[in-house]
């Protein structure tokens, strides 16, 4: 089925989802070095999309997994924060950097590319069943689209818990907000998502978390901040209107990234986790 009121894609629309696509040159720090160093290392194959993508592992093999998915922009170790609270809390962090970003190859990602790599590092390195997944951002979405059935296709990743941080409900918000930073006028949207659709398969308004709220994991935790200038925090709150059974909790201090870091956050996370029966006890 295509979209209802398709438009003619121009080149300047493909020429413009590239850059959409292309996430800023990825910068490694000593303090990513030394995450990495400590870390599992394995270089994990996404068959539908030829691509490899540097995946890692914190703590023992013999204990509960968790998968955590970073943003656009970001890489795998700038999640340290959380990786350390949940290593605290007995558990194995597993994470992987995205395509195009970190230590994995490529130029260019999207989020159906992202979703296929998080399913395929579940199944190499949680054996398909995280007991959570967590994203911040554009993982955000990311986790939640892995974990349900549609709209990209594939074996979801089984789970029974999630938790989205700073995270946008839809790629409409995704593409707006990319429009708005590069100062390039809205009327550009409808050709953006015209590509996603012609050249990927995807509408642009199925990828709404707020549309495919029935199909969340069985617990889900929605967390947000006030002073979050990249996502609105409508985008929550209509979350929370179309899935009543979430957990939400919004800050008031943080900002979009900062809020990964924040104490009081990653001790609502750990909560979080020790509410599910069988998450080890939180420690601390």
């Amino acid at each position: 089925m295509s979209p209802v009121h398709p438009v003619t894609v121009s080149e300047a629309d493909r020429v413009l989802f590239e850059r959409f696509c292309t996430p800023p040159p990825p910068l490694e720090t000593a303090a990513d070095l030394t995450l990495i160093e400590r870390a599992d290392l394995h270089l994990v194959p996404v068959p539908d999309d030829e691509v490899l993508v540097q995946a890692y592992a914190w703590g023992p093999g013999d204990v509960p997994s968790v998968l955590l998915i970073h943003g656009w922009g970001s890489r795998a170790t700038h999640m340290s924060a959380l990786i350390k609270t949940l290593e605290a809390t007995g558990l194995r962090c597993v994470a992987f950097d995205l395509t195009a970003h970190g230590r994995s190859p490529g130029n260019i990602n999207t989020l159906p590319r992202t979703v296929r790599a998080a399913r395929a590092v579940a199944d190499m390195l949680t054996e398909g069943a995280p007991l959570a997944v967590i994203g911040h951002s554009f993982g955000g979405t990311a986790a939640y689209l892995a974990t349900c059935k549609g709209p990209v296709r594939g074996q979801p990743i089984e789970t029974d818990a999630l938790v989205t941080v700073s995270a946008p409900a839809s790629l409409r918000t995704m593409t707006e907000r990319f429009l708005r930073q590069n100062a390039l006028p809205e009327g550009h949207l409808d050709g953006l998502h015209q590509v996603l659709w012609e050249d990927h398969g995807y509408r642009a308004e199925d990828i709404d978390l707020a549309r495919l709220a029935g199909s969340a994991p069985g617990h889900w935790l929605v967390l947000r901040d006030k002073r979050d200038e990249e996502v609105p925090v409508s985008d929550a709150k209509r979350i929370r209107a179309a899935c009543l059974g979430l957990e939400i909790e919004i800050t008031d201090r943080y900002g979009h990234a900062r809020i990964l870091m924040a104490r009081p956050v990653l001790q609502r996370i750990a909560t979080f986790l020790n509410s599910r029966a069988d998450f080890p006890q939180v420690v601390g």
